[in-house]
């Protein structure tokens, strides 16, 4: 079953193919001062997920990490922890689209550091493939292939 085989690998390599993250949108919670991140202080932040890919994406779910003593919460009064966060569900990231989420935070570490270091990670925690853009939109209207009937005329 080469076919299913092969399918089944483009099914869990897609989205290190076709799947990009972003973190931005970072804002500054009172009554800290941007664009610097100072001790303790508390950012928000979205994560853009960009569908590069012929699958719509359906379900998604990201999981969050604070790194380097950062924190995560899913609101700016907290509860922050350590631990991995997963996000709500995003219902849809469609092919050759993208979706953002609502805003998540981080809890700067309590100690100031000599250079940048890595503050939150995210990567995908589940997700759901849907073949409706593949099935549906890459099918259709196709020249060529065609044929052209021919054959002499006599008169009547």
């Amino acid at each position: 079953m080469a076919f299913f085989n092969d399918f089944a690998t483009g099914i869990s390599g897609y989205p290190v193919a076709n799947v990009t993250l972003s973190i931005g949108s970072l804002v500054v919670q009172p009554p800290g001062q941007a664009p610097a991140v100072t001790t303790n202080e508390v950012w928000a932040f979205k994560v853009t997920i960009t569908n590069n890919g012929d699958l719509n994406m359906k379900n998604v779910a990201l999981h969050l990490q604070g790194l380097n003593g950062a924190q995560i919460a899913t609101a700016a009064a907290g509860p922050f922890t350590t631990a991995q966060l997963t996000t709500t569900t995003i219902p849809s990231v469609p092919a050759h689209g993208s979706a953002m989420t609502v805003n998540y935070y981080f809890k700067a570490p309590a100690v100031a550091t000599a250079a940048a270091v890595q503050l939150v990670e995210v990567h995908l925690a589940a997700w759901d493939a849907d073949l409706d853009y593949l099935l549906g939109n890459l099918a259709g209207h196709s020249d060529p292939p065609e044929k052209i009937y021919s054959a002499q005329v006599f008169p009547a």
